[in-house]
């Protein structure tokens, strides 16, 4: 019987693996990444976070306008409810089995633009003015400023960014054009894709598109012909994913993928029943946002299909987050916090971090203070890529393959609008001005791994029915861990308190005036942090 060797060497990101005929096959080596990102959802809807959680930990006051918004209050179960979150990403739970879950990840934006702008710099927004989505829709992130996935592409990767942009004005020359709808999602030269670090592009730069026959997308720079009734907008992308992963493995190509898909954000049209009647929880609407997190699912389980195929996998950082809390009021909504989507609570801005490597990643929950600015700096510092200086984020590496790390952050910060047009008010039920971006109060916070010191500027009068001669600012202090839904407000006693307070101050003076809006809140919400 002949017996054979098998061996490799590492040759320039190569590994030439000899079969037993002796002829060399090529096995690329360097780490790849796949980065999606959630939209509008906070962790209480990403099983392996939704396990920990308890029914008690739901605001009582988002389940009773849930109920009574969808009439259905002899049906509605909160522990139905709980069980669907638990479930409706199963793929994506046992992988998230292989890494670490971050339980204190935040954003540091609670409005998308923002927070993605933040996520693809590892800068803070607000240091360019960048506060809420009209002001990136204006001036995009700063073409002066790197885009870190750039440094995939200088550095020989294949790059791809599949879904929502979302980070860049439209391109004013086809303002005449007669396909509008193509002009609403186009970018302007300087701001696409193709010319922020990404080789391939397949979506849209607008908040949303449409889940069923979309006719707003676009494939590197052309227009995508409108689709039918009967296709998905979830499906395509999925699609389009695995097939650039697909593309990358069976060209021997390191990539990186910058996939984000509209889930869950904004009118929630049926999902295709295949995936929405895996859920029985009496609520039919939350059968379909859960369905819609399933389809998300199963278009991830399809990448690592091919990722398998290929003996990618344990190659290869997968990282998941969304970009603010979740607007659609489902419970658990943002549980274990308060508040949602452009509030200054810290349900606006809690995101469901997970980082996976197969047999190299720490498989644990991680209770280290850390933002959402981190995730490209880790991704680049994984992939053994030079991590620029000057970042706001750092990488955690040493937190995803050691367990620990000394503090990645002492203290993160925020700020925004605190708005009711995409969340409860928590002011009032039937506010009298719903598009209330021009007077609502805006919000800074700043968070060490203890407390939560959030700040308002005043609620005007006449703007919410319970309050109708307004509120004034407001200064206040909350243990966020043992204290989740912020019903107890501290003084700011010791050092450590009083540090925060302080340095939440510094952080939002270095930062730029708003670009466009609220500049004079801004500069009072400054004033009133003592």
């Amino acid at each position: 019987m002949k017996r054979f060797v098998i061996f490799s060497i590492c040759l320039t990101g190569l590994i030439l693996v000899f079969s037993p005929s002796g002829i060399a096959q090529k096995k690329q080596s360097q780490t790849n990444v796949i980065f999606v990102i959630i939209d509008d959802l906070g962790s209480a809807w990403i099983p392996p976070f939704a396990k920990n959680l308890k029914a008690g930990d739901v605001e009582e006051v988002i389940v009773e306008e849930y109920k009574k918004k969808q009439k259905s209050n002899k049906e509605f179960s909160l522990q139905k409810h709980l069980e669907a979150a638990r479930k409706c990403m199963p793929f994506v739970d046992k992988l998230s089995e292989k890494g670490v879950k971050f339980n204190k990840c935040f954003t540091t934006s609670a409005l998308c633009s923002p927070s993605r702008s933040g996520m693809l710099t590892g800068k803070y927004a607000q240091s360019w003015g960048a506060y809420t989505i009209p002001e990136v829709e204006v001036t995009g992130i700063p073409t002066n400023i790197l885009t870190l996935p750039s440094i995939f592409q200088k550095s020989g990767y294949n790059t791809g960014m599949i879904g929502k942009w979302h980070v860049a004005p439209h391109d004013d020359a086809m303002k005449k054009s007669s396909d509008i709808e193509h002009y609403k999602t186009s970018s302007a030269p300087g701001h696409h894709p193709l010319e922020r670090g990404f080789n391939y592009y397949y979506g849209f730069n607008q908040s949303n598109s449409t889940y069923i026959a979309p006719d707003d997308l676009w494939e590197g720079r052309n227009p995508v012909p409108a689709f039918t009734d009967k296709d998905f907008l979830t499906e395509i992308l999925n699609d389009k994913a695995r097939d650039f992963v697909q593309k990358s493995v069976s060209e021997k190509k390191p990539f990186f993928l910058y996939y984000a898909p509209m889930t869950v954000h904004g009118n929630l049209t049926p999902c295709p029943a295949k995936y929405r009647d895996k859920f029985k929880t009496g609520t039919p609407s939350t059968d379909n946002f859960a369905g819609h997190l399933f389809a998300l699912d199963e278009g991830i389980k399809a990448i690592y299909s091919v990722l398998e195929k290929a003996g990618q996998v344990e190659n290869t950082l997968f990282i998941l987050c969304s970009d603010n809390g979740a607007v659609y009021p489902a419970p658990p909504y943002n549980a274990p916090y308060k508040g949602g989507k452009a509030t200054g609570w810290l349900g606006g801005s809690n995101s469901p971090l997970i980082m996976v490597m197969p047999g190299k990643t720490k498989a644990m929950f991680n209770d280290d203070l850390v933002s959402c600015l981190d995730i490209l700096p880790t991704a680049l510092d994984v992939a053994g890529l030079s991590v620029p200086k000057g970042l706001d984020g750092v990488s955690l590496k040493k937190s995803i393959f050691e367990g620990k790390q000394d503090k990645p952050h002492q203290m993160i910060y925020s700020s925004g609008l605190h708005s009711s047009r995409w969340s409860y008010s928590y002011y009032d039920e039937t506010q009298k001005k719903n598009m209330d971006n021009a007077d609502c109060p805006v919000y800074v916070w700043g968070l060490d791994d203890k407390h939560f010191s959030l700040h308002l500027t005043e609620v005007k009068p006449g703007i919410y029915e319970k309050v109708p001669n307004g509120m004034p600012p407001q200064n206040l202090l909350f243990n966020y861990v043992t204290d989740p839904l912020n019903k107890t407000v501290l003084k700011a006693e010791n050092n450590n308190q009083k540090l925060l307070q302080t340095k939440t101050r510094e952080w939002l003076q270095k930062q730029k005036d708003p670009v466009r809006d609220r500049k004079k809140e801004h500069q009072e919400l400054i004033g009133q942090i003592k």
